[in-house]
């Protein structure tokens, strides 16, 4: 979409959207950067997300090197922030348990 094109040139420091097509090609996790991630990671993936592809948060699941909790949002647009409610207490309770937290 237009806006997140734009949202995206604006938040890159890029002049235009040539510019920022060219700067987005280069921010990748490919060549094994992903494997240097080993802290735990939480992926949350709207599988009707029109921006990125839902498979790209397998790849990236697949290849880090720490713990990984994948959740998929059938339903979920982009973020699945059309769906907050289906992971939200997900989300919230992960953290809690990666920093000690009791369960409440």
């Amino acid at each position: 979409p237009e806006l997140s094109r734009e949202t995206f040139r604006v938040r890159s420091h890029c002049a235009t959207q040539a510019e920022a097509r060219d700067y987005s090609a280069t921010l990748t996790l490919k060549g094994g950067i992903a494997r240097q991630i080993e802290c735990p990671l939480f992926i949350l993936m709207g599988k009707q997300d029109r921006l990125v592809d839902w498979r790209h948060a397998q790849r990236l699941a697949d290849e880090v090197s720490g713990p990984v909790e994948l959740l998929y949002v059938e339903d979920g647009n982009h973020i699945a922030n059309n769906r907050p409610w289906r992971w939200r207490a997900l989300s919230a309770d992960w953290m809690a348990q990666q920093l000690g937290l009791p369960r409440q």
